[in-house]
């Protein structure tokens, strides 16, 4: 007869043991598909097919260093508020700490902390982060935690909101899923003035899917070009935010 709880405790055993070898796993998998990497191939666009290799070659290295000064180092950054300054000798300074750092800062000390045009601020019950297009993210009833990451003790944020099984429960949230949400609240908002432009321009939007915008057109009052160019035109408080889009005209909907 097998024991089920000791193979899954053999199982488990493995996996602990096997952590570096996953780090490598990973490594191995980004570096071998960085080429694919959107923010190298936007670069590659910028700068010419001919610097291709040493982008490349760029991008490797910056990668890896990231990984090997950054793990094991968020717990120390975060509880000795360290911030940017302790990462800008290192040339790669993870944004998701600055950002985990701001708003851990601002529950403690109930003042308002910037960083990178990201603000965060206490209002009665909420934890507010005000984008760049000045739109707020809400966090219910903010609290700073002690839990162990990393191996080591450290605090964290945690707020109240709606968790799995549509109950609204107490849950923790680290920079990096604090950096998803101002990347796609401000992506959100990019589109959303898009939107906005195409239809005072006369093109009559239908649909928008994620980062799609479908219109119904005039083949004769309509120019494909123009499309594109409306809905890259960067709003002023997205000055500098690298947009590239493509298009395309049919008789129906399809998903290129």
């Amino acid at each position: 007869m097998i024991n089920k709880r000791n193979k899954a405790n053999n199982k488990r055993q493995y996996v602990i043991q096997g952590k570096r070898d996953l780090e490598n796993d990973k490594l191995d998998y980004v570096i071998k598909y960085m080429e694919h990497n959107k923010a190298f191939r936007y670069l590659l666009e910028s700068e010419g097919s001919g610097k291709k290799e040493e982008l490349l070659n760029e991008f490797i290295r910056r990668y890896r260093a990231y990984r090997s000064r950054w793990r094991g180092n968020p717990g120390y950054a975060i509880e000795n508020k360290l911030g940017n300054s302790y990462y800008q000798a290192t040339n790669c300074p993870p944004l998701n700490i600055d950002i985990e750092i701001a708003a851990i800062r601002t529950v403690k000390t109930k003042k308002s902390n910037i960083v990178n045009n990201i603000m965060f601020h206490l209002e009665k019950d909420f934890l507010y982060c005000t984008l760049p297009s000045g739109r707020k993210l809400a966090y219910h009833k903010p609290e700073i935690l002690r839990i162990e990451k990393f191996n080591q003790m450290r605090d964290a944020l945690s707020f109240m909101g709606v968790a799995i099984g549509k109950q609204y429960l107490r849950q923790t949230v680290w920079g990096g899923t604090l950096v998803e949400n101002i990347v796609q609240a401000t992506a959100r908002d990019i589109l959303a003035e898009a939107i906005l432009r195409v239809d005072k321009a006369g093109y009559e939007v239908v649909l928008h899917v994620h980062d799609e915008i479908v219109a119904e057109v005039n083949d004769k009052n309509s120019s494909l070009n123009q499309f594109i160019s409306l809905i890259t035109a960067l709003p002023a408080w997205a000055k500098g935010c690298p947009i590239a889009a493509k298009g395309w005209r049919g008789k129906r909907y399809k998903k290129e």
